[in-house]
């Protein structure tokens, strides 16, 4: 965890607190696991995607913040209406409001577990 927040690799540590890594003996808690939280998921989020990746490619690139944000679009997250995204020069999508972001876990996003059983009873 350390490793990655020193070398800005915030889209990972954002996928790894989203999903939850478990350990050896399935439970999602350090040091061999990652626990779930979408609080840190979001705030790593909003880190990553508010460096725009052209000066993020100079850097070495971190190429799962936009795959995540793109997850939590698809799944239609509480909270990211407000979401703005703009269209920069080249093939660059830039996020012009990340704070946003920081909102979701108090707009009921806080367990993925939840949304996903409730959205499984009402199919």
């Amino acid at each position: 965890k350390k490793d990655l927040e020193a070398a800005d690799w915030h889209g990972l540590l954002a996928l790894l607190y989203f999903t939850g890594l478990p350990d050896g003996k399935g439970k999602l808690e350090f040091p061999k696991g990652f626990p779930r939280n979408i609080s840190l998921s979001m705030a790593h989020l909003a880190k990553a995607v508010s460096v725009p990746r052209r000066q993020r490619s100079a850097e070495g690139s971190d190429p799962w913040a936009f795959t995540v944000l793109g997850l939590l679009l698809s799944l239609d997250t509480p909270g990211l209406e407000d979401l703005r995204l703009e269209l920069g020069p080249g093939p660059e999508v830039i996020v012009a409001n990340p704070s946003v972001l920081l909102s979701v876990s108090a707009a009921g996003g806080t367990d993925s577990r939840a949304r996903l059983e409730h959205d499984s009873a009402n199919t």
